[in-house]
């Protein structure tokens, strides 16, 4: 089982990696949701990763979620 304090320490491993939209590449590329997904699996700890989701959160499903539509369609 992977510890917490593994988990950072692998995280921080990732410490100097370019932004890049759905990237998974230590030292090459990568989203915020493609560290936690690369740390996990260098750590072998179980996860399930998207093949696809949209670059601005407005693009996709926060659109259609309630709190848009309360808020008059503003983001926020």
């Amino acid at each position: 089982m992977t510890t917490k304090s593994q988990f950072v320490d692998e995280v921080l491993t990732w410490v100097g990696t370019r932004f890049h939209h759905m990237g998974r590449l230590k030292g090459v590329g990568a989203d915020c949701i493609g560290v936690v997904v690369g740390a996990m699996k260098n750590l072998g700890m179980p996860v399930n990763d998207m093949d696809f989701y949209p670059r601005r959160p407005i693009d996709g499903i926060f659109k259609n979620s309630q709190r848009y539509r309360w808020c008059n369609g503003r983001p926020g």
